[in-house]
């Protein structure tokens, strides 16, 4: 991976060896949102071909994921900014909460700097968090995430 991190949507890999074939692809239409990695037997004959399908059909899943969060994404943000706005008591923040589809937890709130994709990096933890709260405010993408949440592997996956 780290050899070939900077390729963007280019990047591709093969190692066959030890009667093993292991490829790394990356995923995304627009931008890199993922890496694909197949590991199987050598001798399949048609292991090229099937990542390549796969590579193909992933990434317009990411891609048909990242355009249907949009409306939940907005309507997260809201809610993370009345929650940030006002001082309410539990009974109304789980009642919040619950009218976006989240369950009624203790949260924790991070800021992340992303001064190049703010709005890519808030659909992303969007999608790969699903208990989240985001929102872009300028360069920043902030985020209320259940307790047991761990943030910084969220953020070891996005770097």
């Amino acid at each position: 991976l780290e050899s070939i991190r900077d390729q963007g949507l280019n990047a591709a890999a093969a190692d066959i060896s030890d009667g093993r074939r292991r490829e790394l692809h990356a995923l995304g239409a627009r931008r890199l949102r993922a890496w694909l990695l197949v590991d199987g037997p050598a001798e399949l004959p048609a292991a090229h071909q099937i990542s390549g399908d796969l590579v193909s059909l992933l990434s317009l899943e990411l891609e048909r994921r990242h355009g249907l969060n949009t409306a939940q994404r907005r309507g997260r943000a809201q809610m993370l900014d009345r929650l940030a706005r006002a001082t309410v008591d539990d009974v109304v923040a789980a009642r919040w909460l619950m009218s976006v589809g989240l369950p009624d937890a203790d949260l924790r709130a991070a800021a992340v700097a992303a001064p190049d994709d703010a709005d890519d990096l808030a659909a992303d933890l969007l999608t790969s968090v699903p208990d989240a709260l985001v929102r872009v405010a300028g360069e920043v993408v902030e985020l209320a995430v259940p307790l047991n949440t761990d943030l910084p592997e969220i953020g070891r996956a996005h770097v």
